[in-house]
């Protein structure tokens, strides 16, 4: 990656300097944006993975949001990176901890249906009354309908409750 970035360089250089070439302008900056946004994805990436092996899971959750969202817009999965999104990540893990702090990241942002989809993960929900809660109430404020599933299934009877509780309350 480091040599085709170094050839990258020198072809963007080249072109400033060869006004004279007849270039589809139009074309020749597309393509140049298109791997200035790869080199940067990998270049961000790679920082990204320093930071998780110092600095722990929850340091890198927002850097890894990003980087995503980076990955979906550029449309990087063609050059085939090897690059595994969050949920992905979190989902291999099999940690209670970094699903619990993806979740709590998650609600802090007020994404509550990904707080949602994220605690979904945890091996007993049942013990995530704080968060099932924080999540509900969310998902009240924001207008958001949770799956039907989800409010029928024991192990979420306490966010069944408390959403529709607080979807009463709202109502009044």
């Amino acid at each position: 990656m480091a040599q085709a970035k170094s050839y990258f360089l020198k072809a963007r250089q080249f072109y400033a300097h060869a006004g004279s070439c007849h270039w589809d302008k139009k074309q020749t900056d597309s393509t140049f944006g298109v791997y200035e946004k790869l080199f940067r994805f990998t270049d961000e990436y790679y920082q990204l993975t320093l930071q998780l092996f110092n600095k722990g899971f929850t340091a890198v959750l927002p850097g890894f949001v990003k980087l995503e969202k980076q990955y979906q817009a550029g449309h990087l999965k063609k050059f085939g990176l090897p690059f595994t999104g969050l949920y992905p990540f979190v989902r291999s893990q099999h940690s209670e901890k970094l699903t619990m702090e993806a979740v709590q990241y998650f609600i802090q942002n007020k994404a509550f249906a990904e707080a949602l989809r994220y605690l979904q993960l945890s091996g007993n929900v049942a013990k995530a009354k704080s968060q099932q809660k924080q999540i509900a109430l969310g998902f009240v404020s924001k207008n958001i309908r949770p799956q039907s599933l989800i409010l029928t299934q024991p192990e979420w009877a306490y966010f069944a409750k408390t959403y529709r509780k607080a979807l009463a309350a709202k109502r009044k």
